[in-house]
């Protein structure tokens, strides 16, 4: 993913700060619902960053790794044949693909649950993709509808951050400040 310029301080989206939780939970509740648009997170491609980022938002935000094969979701804290299902009241539904997030651990779902192929996701906890939504959402243009939202994680200044946002392909500017790296609540 291409790195963004910085933006101006205008178009700086702070998601860690008085939220409209309401913008926020009704867009996550339409992209449940298979609603509202299609949203695509990209980790950063260096890893010693992507790292930091999962750290941080394991820490922070409830990350929780594990693998999509057969059709199921398998984690590393389950009984190794017994799929998992992700509790909708405490984790977003919203999945990451998560390659190089968390490599061996996702060696060792595959080990454990005997599932040699699969894809790592990542979820978080709802109210950090509540607050994340919000975000994205202030940036976005109003009164239009929106088919495909794509953004990167990236570390800015010490803030976890989405940059490099695009809208049905057409990119916007600024960025959404999630949170500061490191401090959580």
């Amino acid at each position: 993913m291409a790195a963004a310029t910085a933006p101006e301080a205008s178009s700086i989206s702070d998601a860690s700060q008085s939220v409209d939780r309401l913008t926020g939970a009704v867009m996550l509740a339409r992209i449940e619902a298979g609603t509202g648009p299609a949203l695509e997170l990209h980790w950063p491609r260096g890893s010693i960053e992507r790292q930091r980022i999962a750290g941080h938002l394991t820490r922070c935000a409830g990350l929780a790794v594990a693998v999509m094969a057969r059709g199921r979701l398998w984690r590393l804290e389950d009984p190794s044949g017994r799929a998992w299902m992700p509790d909708p009241a405490r984790l977003s539904t919203l999945a990451r693909r998560a390659e190089g997030v968390a490599p061996s651990s996702v060696d060792r779902i595959r080990r454990h649950h005997g599932v040699a192929k699969g894809v790592p996701i990542a979820f978080v906890a709802r109210g950090f993709d509540i607050r994340l939504l919000d975000g994205l959402a202030r940036l976005m243009p109003s009164g239009e509808r929106i088919g495909r939202v794509e953004a990167g994680y990236g570390v800015r200044d010490g803030w976890l951050v989405l940059s490099a946002i695009a809208v049905d392909g057409r990119p916007i500017a600024g960025e959404v400040r999630l949170a500061r790296i490191g401090r959580c609540g």
